[in-house]
């Protein structure tokens, strides 16, 4: 079957779709700001931590899915996006996904929550209390909990801060001499971790080595595995392959499969009436006679040709001819000798003395 020009056409154009595409992509992920995703390696991503606890023997997984699948599981889930409003749906999270976050830490799981500032409504049903903003901000805050004894003052912009007279009903994890800065707390079954600054574990300051001895004490007491929610980051694979694709992509495939059908019925589409063919013949002896003169003449050799045909012709039927005396035989001997005098001869003339001959021998 014959590839049609519109077929090379229809490839092009989704090579170049294609290119557009990821080009449009690398632009985009090139001007993305850093966020505190597991995959981020720009300065407040957490892909340092992510590789850090997998080094330490921790174990860590992400977390793309929604988050009714964590029911009935165990483990903690670190969730960190700053500023982070759950009520306003920044992390694009539904009632029925925060509803299922609280219901897996009830239930024995972990969250490890870094959005601040805390105070919604929403933060109110995780045991959240309200933070406050501090100008000034320290730089470093010290680890006071037991479990972090041996640990110096993690690094951090320790801006927010819950304050020392709320009446708090957590155990402080880190504070600065303006507030605590992170805590942790049961509800439930399970147990809350709040921090009031995700930058403490970002790929900037993991670099700092109590930060990166705070990061591992805290994990290493935690239900494994340890699973960074990267849902609130766009990460999400509930949705088909097809609704995972960007939109260019998706546009350039369909391009593509219209392309595809269009040549398919171009090519089963006739575009004229059909032509039929005639039926050749099989060649008889005049047709190969006919031949095999032209080469002779092409050759420059039909009087060569003429002459041996006419003597041997005459020499075999010498004997017949005298003894039948046939006046047609005679007649056939008779224009022979002529043809064999001729000083150029023709094909028809050697085509002539072919079919005399013949004729002679069937005699």
């Amino acid at each position: 079957m014959r590839i049609r020009f519109e077929f090379f056409i229809a490839l092009g154009c989704f090579a170049i779709l294609v290119g557009l595409t990821f080009a449009h992509e690398s632009l985009r992920r090139a001007r993305a700001p850093s966020t505190h995703s597991s995959f981020d390696r720009g300065e407040h991503g957490y892909r340092a931590l992510y590789e850090l606890l997998r080094r330490e023997g921790i174990v860590v997984t992400r977390n793309t899915h929604r988050h009714a699948h964590l029911l009935g599981t165990r483990g903690t889930l670190v969730m960190a996006i700053a500023p982070y409003e759950y009520a306003d749906g920044a992390a694009g999270l539904a009632p029925a996904e925060l509803q299922a976050v609280r219901d897996y830490v009830r239930e024995g799981g972990e969250a490890v929550i870094l959005a601040p500032p805390y105070g919604s409504d929403v933060d109110h049903s995780f045991g959240i209390p309200n933070s406050v903003e501090r100008d000034g901000a320290p730089r470093h805050a010290a680890t006071i909990a037991r479990r972090f004894s041996g640990i110096g003052a993690i690094e951090g912009d320790f801006a927010t801060v819950f304050p020392f007279a709320a009446k708090l009903r957590a155990v402080p994890d880190a504070a600065t001499g303006a507030g605590i800065v992170a805590m942790e707390y049961s509800l439930g079954r399970g147990r809350m971790i709040v921090l009031t600054d995700p930058d403490v574990f970002s790929n900037r300051h993991l670099g700092n080595a109590q930060n990166a001895r705070f990061a591992v004490a805290l994990f290493a007491q935690s239900p494994a595995p340890v699973a960074f929610d990267e849902t609130l980051h766009g990460y999400m694979r509930s949705s088909g392959a097809w609704a995972a694709l960007p939109i260019p992509v998706r546009i350039a495939i369909a391009l593509a499969g219209f392309a595809i059908a269009l040549t398919a019925v171009g090519q089963a589409l006739r575009e004229a009436p059909p032509v039929s063919l005639r039926r050749t013949k099989d060649p008889d002896s005049a047709a190969y006679i006919a031949a095999l003169a032209g080469l002779y003449r092409r050759a420059g050799a039909t009087a060569t040709a003429l002459r041996l045909l006419t003597n041997e012709a005459m020499r075999d039927t010498a004997v017949a001819v005298v003894r039948t005396d046939s006046a047609t035989d005679l007649e056939a001997r008779a224009e022979l000798s002529r043809l064999r005098q001729l000083v150029q001869p023709s094909r028809a003339d050697l085509v002539r003395a072919a079919h005399l001959s013949g004729q002679m021998r069937e005699g």
